[in-house]
C-alpha cells in the first residue's frame, strides 16, 4: 500500500468530493477490490478515510478471513461491503453498479514485484 498509496490518493482522494464520484451520496469515491485474498489493503484504506469499498473473491475462505480482519481490527466494516463471487461470472445485477475506482492489487502486485 506505502507504494501505490500517492498515486491513488492523488486520482482517488477521499477528502475531495468531485463531479463525477458515482456514489450515492457523492461524497466518497466508491472503490471495487476484485480478488482481495487475504490481502489486508481495506484496512490502509479505510485509515486513510475511505468509506465506500466493495471487495470481493471467488473463495468464502478470502471473504471470511476479511471479515475476521475487519472484526478484530477495526470498527469500519460498515463501510465495507465484503461478497464471495467470481470475476468471470459477475451477476447480472452487476451491470448497473458503478465504482470511481478498481484497486486491482494483483496486477500492481506483479508489476512491482517484476518490474518493468
Amino acid at each position: 500500500w506505502e507504494v501505490i498509496k500517492p498515486y491513488f490518493m492523488k486520482h482517488v482522494d477521499p477528502a475531495k468530493k468531485t463531479s463525477n464520484m458515482s456514489s450515492i451520496n457523492q461524497q466518497q469515491p466508491r472503490v471495487l477490490i476484485p480478488g482481495i485474498g487475504n490481502d489486508p489493503i481495506l484496512l490502509d484504506l479505510l485509515r486513510e478515510g475511505y468509506r465506500d469499498l466493495t471487495a470481493f473473491d471467488y473463495t468464502e475462505n478470502a471473504i471470511s478471513r476479511q471479515e475476521d480482519l475487519l472484526t478484530y481490527t477495526s470498527d469500519g466494516s460498515e463501510y465495507v461491503s465484503l461478497r464471495v463471487m467470481d470475476a468471470r461470472k459477475l451477476d447480472d445485477d452487476w451491470s448497473n453498479e458503478k465504482f470511481d475506482a478498481i484497486l486491482e492489487k494483483g496486477a500492481l502486485d506483479a508489476i512491482y514485484l517484476f518490474g518493468n
